[in-house]
């Protein structure tokens, strides 16, 4: 006997209920997963870590959602850069050079997934 059972929803918990019963006696079975699909659709950014401070009195609002982790730093440093061509009248970029390797030396603000710890990075110029 061959037997498909399908799992779907939108909560990371998936449940499902069968009527009637699987009859299961007097048998061997096997349970194989032939495919899983997910979707980049898990809010990483909650109204609980979506502050960045910056300079002494300044903070951006990330909008709430789903976000790639390169996403994160590019609204970040155009939010920034606004933001303070806005108060100085001009671009003034701050550039630094995280990796000191002149190859990364125009970026503002720095942002990457420590995989040892398990968590983000962040390096800002202001």
């Amino acid at each position: 006997m061959s037997l498909t059972l399908t799992l779907t929803g939108t909560n990371s918990v998936l449940a499902a209920s069968y009527f009637p019963a699987l009859d299961l006696s007097d048998g061997e079975y096997e349970l194989g997963l032939t495919n899983f699909e997910t979707y980049n659709t898990i809010s990483n950014i909650t109204s609980a870590n979506n502050k960045f401070d910056f300079d002494t009195d300044r903070t951006i609002s990330i909008p709430e959602g789903s976000y790639e982790l390169s996403a994160i730093p590019k609204y970040l440093k155009a939010a920034i850069l606004h933001i303070r061509s806005n108060n100085n009248g001009n671009n003034d970029d701050y550039i630094f050079d995280y990796y000191n390797d002149n190859v990364h030396k125009d970026e503002v603000l720095f942002l990457h997934a420590n995989e040892n710890i398990m968590r983000s990075e962040i390096k800002c110029a202001y």
